[in-house]
């Protein structure tokens, strides 16, 4: 890949994570298979972004002397918290709006929890349930 080539695919990974940070409540529209896959780098970034803050923030709490003040111990955790949270749920939107695209339920988000013999048991639960309640 060329130099230009390049600027373009880091250009398109910019573009569309910052579409799907725009479009977070949007959970009924229409996604494209573009948009979901230039996205996904964004939020790898945006993971090891938060992975190295989080290692930092450990670190420099570790250095902090034990006065008996807690706070600053939970105004970091909650600030560090919130950083990796609000981006999840774009994700969470972007995920949903392509599997309705293609045809599935917003169930099918969960599937992935699931053990292997898993989706067995969930069939005997949902059974179980309908009969007998």
């Amino acid at each position: 890949m060329n130099n230009n080539g390049l600027m373009n695919f880091i250009r398109n990974i910019v573009k569309y994570y910052l579409l799907s940070l725009r479009r977070w409540f949007d959970g009924y529209g229409v996604s494209s298979r573009k948009e979901f896959f230039f996205s996904l780098p964004g939020y790898a970034i945006n993971l090891a972004v938060y992975l190295a803050l989080n290692n930092a923030r450990v670190h420099f709490i570790k250095q902090l002397p034990d006065t008996g003040s807690w706070t600053n111990r939970v105004v970091s955790a909650t600030l560090f918290a919130i950083i990796f949270l609000l981006p999840f749920f774009p994700l969470y939107t972007l995920v949903l709006r392509r599997l309705k695209d293609g045809g599935k339920s917003w169930i099918w988000l969960y599937a992935i929890f699931i053990p292997n013999k898993g989706i067995l048991e969930f069939i005997k639960i949902g059974i179980g349930v309908y009969l007998f309640y």
